[in-house]
C-alpha cells in the first residue's frame, strides 16, 4: 500500500545517502529506485532525495503582477508580523503571482493546474504538529531583509479530526514518526511559507 512504501521509504534516504552504507548490499540501491520511482504522490523518488541543503525556489512568472484578494492580505499579515519582516509600505500591493513553484527539486503547484503536486504536507512553526493541505495560490512577496525575495504558498488546510474520531484513525499512532493521519475533508486558508513545506502528501 502507499502507507507502507512511505514508511519503508523515510530511513532509507539517510541510510543511501550516507557514507556507512554496506558495500555487499549495493545491489539494495537498484531496489529502491524500482520501488520509488514509480508515480505515488508522496513517495516519488525525487520527492525522498530533494530535501537537502539549500532552500533556492524557481518560479516562471517574474514580470506580471497581480493584487492579493483582501482575504489573503488579512492572512498575510500575521505571517509578515509574526517574521517581523512587514514592510513598511502598505500591505495591499500587487505580487508575482505563480502556478507552480520549484523548491529543492521538488515541484508544488496549485491544485487547478496540477492536483498531484497540490497536496502537500507543512508544519509552520516548532510548536505546532505537521498538517496537511492543498494549494490554491501561490505569489512572490518581496523582501527587502533577505537575499531573495520570499514565496508563499495559499493552502487549504484539512481540519484534525476530534479526539473521539483519532482514536479510530489507524495511522494516528505512527503520526508523529511516519507522518500519518486522516483528516476531514472541510478545510481552512492559511498562509504557508515555502520553507515550512516538508514534502508532497499522498491524498
Amino acid at each position: 500500500t502507499l502507507f507502507q512504501h512511505f514508511t519503508a521509504a523515510q530511513k532509507l534516504r539517510s541510510l543511501i545517502s550516507g557514507n556507512f552504507f554496506p558495500s555487499n548490499v549495493t545491489a539494495l540501491r537498484d531496489v529502491f529506485m524500482k520501488l520509488f520511482s514509480g508515480d505515488r504522490r508522496g513517495s516519488l523518488l525525487n520527492d525522498i532525495w530533494a530535501f537537502n541543503d539549500g532552500d533556492d525556489v524557481e518560479y516562471a512568472n517574474h514580470t506580471t503582477k497581480t493584487a492579493l484578494d483582501d482575504t489573503i492580505y488579512t492572512l498575510l499579515g500575521p505571517v509578515l508580523d509574526g517574521q517581523r519582516r512587514r514592510s513598511p509600505r502598505s500591505i495591499h500591493q500587487p505580487v508575482l503571482c505563480q502556478t507552480s513553484v520549484i523548491r529543492r527539486g521538488v515541484t508544488f503547484s496549485t491544485w487547478t493546474t496540477s492536483l498531484g503536486n497540490s497536496h502537500i504536507v507543512f508544519q509552520r512553526n516548532q510548536e505546532e504538529s505537521w498538517s496537511a493541505g492543498r494549494i490554491t495560490a501561490a505569489f512572490v512577496w518581496p523582501d527587502s531583509s533577505r537575499p531573495k525575495d520570499q514565496i508563499f504558498l495559499v493552502v487549504d488546510m484539512f481540519q484534525p479530526l476530534s479526539a473521539s474520531d483519532q482514536a479510530l484513525d489507524p495511522y494516528c499512532k505512527y503520526r508523529d514518526h511516519l507522518a500519518g493521519a486522516l483528516f476531514y475533508g472541510d478545510t481552512t486558508t492559511v498562509i504557508v511559507p515555502t520553507d515550512c513545506v516538508l514534502c508532497h502528501a499522498a491524498v
